[in-house]
Order: structure tokens, then sequence, then C-alpha cells
């Protein structure tokens, strides 16, 4: 099989780069293309159609309008994504390129070792009359530069200083992948970490798909909560000084130590908070509510947006809600919430150009959006705006610190926020760059290499801080660059766990 795995899902690092000889998988899309385009296969397979209606897509007028049908094509030791202009199902042959891409784009899959690896480039050109405008030149070839391993990042002369109005830019790699030269895929284990919160002693660990939740004691005593939900990622998890809450996609659900998980509410939660044993659910429908484990729920009527993210703030809760005005501009605001569910909302903050989504950190209570971070004053404004020296991924709060999540800083990047060429165990493959940031004066206190780009991180009340990435619990390490250390949960798990 000869995939095209596109240059942002190698760089964002959904894909580890692909190198000849290792086994490698991702999530598989298949573009229908015409027989004279470049790089294009006929494949025969069987469509499962996607129960759901098609899309309208629009190009620059009417005329350009398209219906797109979606799909499943599943062949030999491989399934891909699929759109067409045009329904079909059962079996089908098409001609195309497989791509590997960013896992929201497709639900698609394939393992296979790599025995092949090419660099692949295009040229652009400038848009007439829009310097920041380019457009691909079909009469110009593509070029390939074989390597053994795949580039990190990719060359995109567009962003050179220069006069010339056609440049090179790497797309990505053209791999090809042996199927079936590959050994059997290891067990899943019981339990793949993907959330964790703390409160005090305990902590609490999330599954990344199945519905339970692990309870690990200040004895370390592992226990293991069915949660009666469905098989499906996107769940977060809160702690309280009695349990924990669960939401996410498919409702909230109510953990209490000791006690059968339950089920509070079906309602798709965007994001929440905790402040004591109560949990704030900012759902996808309004009104937002608040729960707690002996009352019923407090109604919170806020103004038309979607929240973004939340936290404790003191007594009250503070969320981020986007909204966008008549002409269909986004903007964002603070909304402060009582426990009891009055509501105070902020004037519209000032959005990145980058249109990044913010942040927001308590303890002071700062957003941090691209590279600003914004002080918040008790009405709800922004009192003081600190430019950081980088744009970040992701941002949180973590015990008394703000933490921020970017690329490993290199080459012509900027060091920050590093002192400058630093050295640290570089053997372990793929990483992020963590940094632990002080609170109150933006500055970095330590950094460590995370193997993920969505790490999750909660302090307990020792100031240990406890960081899930790439499906494992760790803990982070006192020393500036030090790997994190892994908790081996599964074990304790073993060892100690019962189910309520």
């Amino acid at each position: 099989m000869t995939v095209l795995v596109d240059e942002l899902a190698i760089e964002d690092g959904a894909i580890p780069p692909p190198e000849v000889g290792t086994v490698t998988s991702f999530p598989l899309l298949f573009s229908e293309a015409a027989p004279s385009e470049p790089d294009v296969v006929t494949i025969r397979a069987r469509l499962d159609p996607a129960p759901r209606p098609p899309i309208l897509r629009r190009g620059g007028g009417r005329e350009t309008e398209q219906w797109h049908w979606s799909g499943l094509l599943r062949g030999d030791g491989w399934t891909a994504s699929w759109q067409g202009t045009r329904p079909a199902t059962g079996h089908v042959e098409m001609t195309g390129r497989f791509h590997g891409v960013l896992g929201i784009d497709a639900s698609g899959s394939v393992r296979g070792r790599v025995t092949r690896v090419r660099v692949v480039s295009v040229d652009v050109a400038r848009t007439t009359g829009n310097p920041n405008s380019w457009k691909l030149l079909p009469d110009r070839q593509r070029t390939y530069r074989e390597v053994e391993k795949s580039p990190r990042f990719f060359d995109d002369e567009r962003h050179r200083e220069n006069g010339e109005d056609v440049r090179r830019v790497e797309i990505g790699v053209l791999i090809d992948l042996d199927i079936d030269d590959v050994p059997e895929p290891p067990l899943r284990p019981r339990l793949v970490a993907a959330d964790v919160s703390t409160c005090e002693g305990d902590i609490w660990v999330l599954d990344n798909t199945l519905p339970k939740v692990v309870h690990v004691d200040e004895t370390r005593k592992a226990t293991e909560y069915l949660i009666p939900g469905d098989v499906r990622p996107s769940r977060r998890v809160w702690a309280t000084p009695t349990g924990c809450w669960i939401s996410g996609p498919d409702g909230t659900y109510r953990v209490t130590v000791d006690e059968p998980a339950r089920k509070i509410d079906d309602q798709l939660t965007t994001t929440g908070a905790v402040l004591g044993e109560a949990f704030l659910a900012c759902t996808s429908r309004l009104p937002w509510q608040i729960h707690s484990p002996d009352r019923d729920p407090v109604r919170v009527d806020v103004p038309e947006g979607t929240a973004v993210t939340a936290t404790a703030d003191g007594r009250v809760f503070v969320a981020v809600a986007r909204f966008r005005d008549g002409e269909n501009v986004r903007h964002h605001r603070l909304i402060r919430i009582s426990q009891s569910g009055e509501v105070a909302v902020g004037p519209p903050l000032p959005d990145s150009e980058d249109h990044d989504e913010p942040s927001l950190n308590g303890r002071p209570l700062i957003v941090i959006q691209g590279n600003t971070a914004m002080k918040i004053a008790p009405d709800l404004s922004v009192e003081t705006t600190t430019r950081l020296p980088r744009r970040f991924l992701r941002a949180g709060s973590v015990g008394e610190h703000i933490w921020v999540l970017g690329h490993p800083p290199g080459g012509s990047v900027r060091w920050w926020p590093l002192d400058g060429p630093t050295d640290y165990d570089r053997s372990r493959g793929q990483f992020w760059l963590l940094t632990l940031l002080d609170a109150a004066t933006l500055g970095p206190v330590r950094s460590a290499p995370v193997p993920s780009s969505s790490p999750r991180l909660a302090a307990d009340r020792t100031g240990t801080i406890w960081v899930t990435a790439a499906g494992d619990l760790h803990t982070l390490g006192a020393a500036h660059m030090q790997w994190p250390i892994e908790y081996d949960v599964n074990s304790s798990l073993k060892a100690n766990g019962t189910n309520p």
C-alpha cells in the first residue's frame, strides 16, 4: 500500500515520522482523484455508507456547490474513511489516494511495516493581488526526495523572506507499507489513561475509550469503577472530596467511593469545573446545570454561546464561552456563576490573530490565547496583557502553576522557555515540551519532555504533579528536562483492584 502521510499529521504529532523498517499505524483516509493525477491507485473494497445525511459543500459560488456522501471503505488489512460526490455502497472500485491524517479527519486505520519513504514537494505561486495567498501550479510535476526517515518538520519556502513568486512546499511523505509483514498487535491494557484529576491524596484516572475510571487512594490501592455509558472517547473526570464527576458526549455521571457509578444527565457536556462537591456542567443545550450529590440540579441561565473551558475561582465558577454576533464574527466572554446559579457576563475579550481557543487558568485568573496572557479584573475585563515569547498548543493550570505545551525548540526557533541549547535524553522518541510557569510572573519554573500533544495534568496535596500522556499515567520529575516517571496503574489495578 502507498500512502501520502500529510505533513500536518506528522508536525502535529498525530503520526510519528515514518522510518524504513519500522511498524506504524495511523488514521487512514481515501480521496478520489482523476487517473491522470500523481500518486493515485485503483482499489477494490467494500463500502459501508455512514448513517448520516450528505453534507453540502460550497466553493466560490452556488455553481460550485456539491453534496458529499461519506462512508468507510474496508479492504484486506485496512479501513479508510471516504467522502464522494455520488452515493455508493457495497463492493466498489475507485481511483484516488490514501492519506495518513489527523485522527479527527478519519475513522479508518492501517497498520504496516514501512518499506520506503519519500518527501513530496510541490510548486505554488503567489496569487495576483494578494501577497499572502498561494495556489498550486498543476503544470509543475511533484518532486520526491528519498530518505530513510521522514523529517519531523517540513520545509515551506512561503515563509522565507524573498521576492520569488513561485516557491517549493513539502506537503508530506509518500510511504510504501507492507501490511502483511507485521507482528500481531499488542493486547490492549486494562486501562489506557486519558484524563486525571486529584483531590487531596486521591487520584482518579479515566480510560480513553472504555466507560471506566480507576480510583487510586493514598495507600496506592487501585479500584476500578464501571460507568453505565457507551464505549466512546472524549470524556473528562473531575475529582471531589468523596468521589468524582465524569462528563462528555453522552452525559454526566457521578462516582462516589465504594458505591456503583450512576448516570445523572444525558446532555452533551463541552466542559466543566468542580467547587467542593458541586460540578458545573456546561452543556451543549441551555441552560447549564450545577450538580451536587445530595440535591437537585441548579439551573444556570447563560447567554447563547458555547463553553470552551471553566474553572473554580474562590467560591464561584468562571467559564469562557464563544459567541458569534449578527455578522457571524466570533468573540469570547468570561461568565461568572455563583453556586446558586446567579450569572455575570463580562465584556468581549480581544481575540488572537490566529483565532486560537483560549485557556482559563486560576490563581490568579488568567486567560492564555496564542502567545497572549491576559490577567482578568474583578469585573471580568482584561486588567493587564503580557506577550509570551512563543505561541503554545495548549495551556492550563495545575496546583500553583500555569502549564504550557509546545513543540520542542531548536535550530532557528527561539529557545524560550529554555535558556538555550539544553542537554537531555533524546533517545525516547518524539516528544512535546511541557513547561510550568510561575502564575504571578509567567516566568518558566521547569520544563519536561512529554510523549503526547494532549497531556492532562493534576496536582495532589503533596505537590506531586500527575500527567497522563500516550495512554500512561506519570508523575512529573523534580529535575529540569527530566522525562516523566511512569506509574504502572495497571499493575496496581491487577494487584489491588476490585469492582464496587
